[in-house]
């Protein structure tokens, strides 16, 4: 699922990348709506669903690169990383022109 993200805003600046996959994964406008959701359902463990999801992208990479996950060296995390942002990526901001036609401004 890809979520659109209005211009100038980023509900995801300074989150970790795998986690903002972890939201987009999940319909989340933002990481403050996802940790509400997950407290919500988790309470004090609010992390854990992000850790099982974590888990099974991580044997889904490993599997399809065969690459043993318990010895993964940094090159291969920083593979894994651009391979799950690929996977789900948050949609970017509409152009200023298509926002224009879209206002009910017409296009010269």
């Amino acid at each position: 699922m890809m979520r659109f993200i209005p211009p100038r805003v980023d509900p995801f600046k300074h989150v970790q990348p795998r986690y903002v996959a972890y939201c987009v994964a999940q319909g989340a406008a933002s990481a403050a709506a996802q940790e509400q959701v997950d407290k919500a359902r988790w309470g004090h463990r609010w992390m854990m669903p992000f850790a099982m999801w974590l888990s099974d992208e991580t044997r889904q990479w490993c599997r399809e690169t065969n690459t043993p996950p318990a010895g993964m060296s940094w090159t291969e995390h920083a593979a894994f990383t651009e391979w799950l942002t690929a996977r789900y990526p948050v949609v970017a901001p509409v152009p200023e022109q298509v926002r224009k036609v879209a206002n009910g401004r017409s296009r010269k």
